[in-house]
């Protein structure tokens, strides 16, 4: 069977970068059919003209396709624009500043011939920090292709995961996007990671390609380099809220509030406590009707000795279920009158 992939580009003042991210684009030697997908954010600078100029210069086998905007949306809209004009079996994310090898694509789509409507294909990187490897190789490679869903997402969510949350370098069935509604989260930053738990938290198979594919670049100018700490911080706040909301579960909620934890718990101390009585000691009887006194005394001293909380050291699991007990509780209406 024949897969065809689309490859989405947004661009946004990357004029340096635009250039080499095409070539790769270019010199893929894969046979099947390939759409490519640009989708310029409304940028500032010389990007779409120096796109266009190479394009018409360069032919290719390869359908490209320019999306504009006529404002500035963000990097989340521009991918979420990309996927709705995507026509292939498969989504694949590039950013402007970084590229892929010749051989990419075809590695990938490699192991959906192998294992028709795998979800999603994950290669190797690297990065002009260095080469990158995965920690217990070995243990991944007996997992080459894997459907316990537990399994990928303690893999992917672990400490010290060497797995990147960002959207690059997965093929993406689309079929699996839209059948359960993924999409981007309108942030500045950080939006990459609200993506993979939507992914995660569907996903029934996975494969991996133990080969370098994609080669992340350092860009001084990108938005996770340029943004301040208290917008961070605001991003991480409304894509917790968002999913706070959107899980019913109360068991699922703490689940997954672990899962997040891993990404933000070096903010945890940024974020402000509520200076609110009544919320406090609905999250403490929370606490405590659940058996979970360590967490309520936790809780209590994260509130009103700060200080005194780090210098404790407390667990990282116990300031975790006081975050997200927060969290949960602090979006019922009940308490934000």
């Amino acid at each position: 069977m024949d897969t065809s992939v689309s490859i989405i580009v947004p661009i946004y003042n990357t004029e340096t970068y635009i250039l080499r991210c095409l070539d790769s684009i270019m010199k893929q030697d894969f046979i099947g059919n390939i759409e490519c997908i640009l989708v310029d954010d409304y940028s500032l600078d010389n990007s779409i003209t120096i796109a266009k100029k190479f394009l018409d210069n360069n032919k290719s086998k390869i359908s490209f396709k320019i999306i504009s905007h006529h404002y500035n949306q963000g990097v989340s809209a521009a991918r979420n624009h990309g996927t709705e004009a995507a026509t292939g079996d498969y989504i694949f994310y590039l950013d402007a500043d970084d590229y892929i090898y010749p051989n990419t694509i075809s590695l990938l789509v490699a192991e959906t011939q192998k294992h028709p409507k795998v979800d999603v294909v994950m290669g190797m990187y690297n990065s002009d920090y260095g080469d990158t490897e995965y920690k217990e190789l070995e243990l991944y490679q007996k997992h080459q292709f894997e459907t316990n869903k537990e399994w990928i997402q303690y893999h992917f969510f672990k400490h010290h995961s060497v797995f990147p949350v960002t959207c690059w370098n997965k093929l993406v069935r689309l079929d699996f996007i839209k059948e359960n509604h993924i999409e981007f989260f309108p942030a500045t930053i950080h939006e990459d990671n609200h993506w993979l738990f939507q992914v995660l938290d569907k996903i029934k198979s996975f494969a991996f390609v133990f080969e370098k594919t994609y080669h992340y670049c350092d860009n001084t100018s990108s938005a996770i380099k340029t943004t301040d700490l208290a917008t961070e911080k605001e991003n991480w706040h409304r894509i917790i809220i968002s999913y706070s909301k959107s899980i019913h579960r109360p068991i699922k909620k703490l689940k997954l509030g672990r899962i997040m934890y891993i990404y933000f718990y070096q903010k945890l101390y940024e974020y402000n406590f509520p200076n609110n009585i009544k919320l406090l000691k609905k999250l403490l009887w929370i606490c405590i009707t659940c058996g979970r006194i360590k967490t309520a005394t936790m809780l209590f001293v994260m509130n009103h000795f700060k200080e005194l909380s780090i210098k404790w050291n407390i667990p990282d699991r116990i300031r975790q279920k006081a975050y997200w007990l927060y969290m949960n509780e602090s979006n019922n209406p009940k308490y934000n009158k």
